[in-house]
């Protein structure tokens, strides 16, 4: 986020109990909610946290995804918006 002019945050509703992985936030105020999972099990379980996150704020994330341990491509479900990013796609 340093190279993007943003910063990284955690995100947690200790009334609710909601949480976010992560919050990008960036220069001009936008923001990016994403959960990160060790296993493609967990992706259904991470979606409905984004959407609950997503749906509970005023100002609207600009996107959301998912990092994933293992996975073969870069994907958006087509139902909620949501990209699911495999972590080997990250590295520089």
């Amino acid at each position: 986020m340093d190279y993007l002019d943003g910063s990284l945050y955690h995100f947690r509703d200790n009334v609710t109990g909601l949480e976010v992985d992560g919050i990008l936030e960036f220069s001009g105020g936008d923001y990016a909610a994403i959960e990160i999972k060790l296993g493609f099990n967990k992706v259904e379980e991470a979606k409905k946290n984004l959407l609950k996150f997503h749906n509970s704020m005023n100002k609207k994330t600009k996107f959301v995804y998912i990092i994933v341990g293992i996975y073969d491509i870069i994907a958006k479900d087509s139902e909620t918006g949501i990209y699911i990013v495999p972590l080997t796609s990250l590295r520089p």
